[in-house]
């Protein structure tokens, strides 16, 4: 491993302290169409980038030269072209989501990220009205803003729900609660998978109208029940599932919080009953980018979605699910791009 000097620190300092300027520069870069133009053009000058796309030489000239600074593009004899780093903005999904989640959802209201760690509050929602957690918020949000939410939320989780079909069906199953449902992702995963469940979606009156109209979409609306429920008011869990299904779901929650939810999962859960934990961990990542962006979502929970929730250490949920009463039957890892599936049942 090459050793760090301290010019690499004064660097990356440097970057840092720039941070909102890489950030904005690559976002014009986007807007203006310069990005794309490289990425189908190789090596183009500055007055070719400027008459194609109808931009004054001198705006081309500052964006190209931040580019080059922040390595997004490359040049060689006054023309460029894009760098391995810029092309990743145009076609790594990742990437794409990741970016227009920052841009979209939490770049103006990151302002206030200091202010929701002294208040214990989501500060930064204010930039789009006044409510309590963004779930409470999300029919009413900006379309651009509720689109990146929904893509950043879906990347990760859609790509995974193949690989942990098979483990939650194994028990054949008849009915599954998804609780914290959202836009009913899983649920229509679940009944394309299977012909015979039923399935209940509990969550907020916001989130379960999405749910419906996509149901509807894919004409599964006819096995599907819905459950109003707000968690924050400690309302019951209903009884009767064979699965009590939670994806992405706890980290919505503080550590007090997620006590309380274990605990009511556990009142209602049968004896032959299950529940699926499925979530990102920090200690479960096989690569540092994993772990990076888990850390940076958590700041994400502390601006916007409630002001108490992070991306949790999985020893951190798991010592709520024993104070439950619940043992951990199973556990898988590294499912998708670093999820854990816990398989929890009574431990009486």
């Amino acid at each position: 491993m090459p050793q760090i000097t301290e010019s690499d620190y004064i660097t990356e300092a440097q970057r840092i302290a720039f941070a909102p300027f890489e950030f904005q520069a690559t976002k014009a870069l986007i807007e203006t169409g310069i990005l794309d133009y490289l990425h189908n053009n190789k090596w183009r000058d500055i007055e070719q980038i400027r008459t194609h796309l109808e931009l004054s030489k001198y705006g081309v000239s500052v964006l190209i030269e931040a580019g080059i600074a922040v390595k997004l593009i490359q040049e060689r004899d006054d023309a460029y072209s894009l760098s391995k780093l810029g092309i990743l903005f145009i076609t790594d999904k990742m990437t794409v989501h990741n970016f227009q989640f920052t841009d979209n959802v939490c770049y103006r209201g990151l302002e206030y990220l200091g202010e929701s760690v002294l208040d214990g509050k989501p500060k930064g929602l204010k930039v789009f009205g006044e409510w309590s957690t963004i779930y409470e918020a999300l029919a009413d949000l900006p379309i651009d803003t509720r689109r990146s939410w929904f893509n950043f939320d879906h990347f990760y989780s859609d790509r995974a729900f193949p690989e942990v079909l098979p483990i939650v069906f194994k028990s054949n199953p008849k009915n599954i609660l998804d609780l914290g449902g959202n836009t009913g992702k899983w649920s229509i995963e679940c009944l394309k998978y299977s012909d015979t469940i039923k399935m209940t979606i509990g969550d907020h009156e916001g989130q379960l109208k999405d749910a419906k109209c996509n149901l509807s979409k894919e004409n599964l609306q006819q096995r599907v029940d819905f459950h109003p429920i707000d968690f924050l008011k400690c309302e019951a869990i209903p009884k009767g599932f064979d699965i009590i299904w939670m994806s992405q779901f706890l980290c919505c929650f503080s550590v007090e919080e997620i006590q309380v939810i274990l605990n009511m999962a556990k009142s209602a859960l049968g004896k032959t009953s299950r529940l699926f934990i499925f979530d990102t961990f920090l200690d479960k990542q096989d690569h540092p980018v994993a772990e990076y962006i888990l850390r940076m979502t958590s700041l994400y929970f502390t601006c916007f979605a409630n002001g108490n929730s992070k991306m949790y250490h999985s020893n951190s949920i798991k010592a709520c699910i024993n104070k439950a009463g619940l043992t951990i039957k199973t556990e898988t890892n590294h499912i998708g791009l670093g999820h854990t599936l816990l398989e929890c049942i009574t431990a009486d």
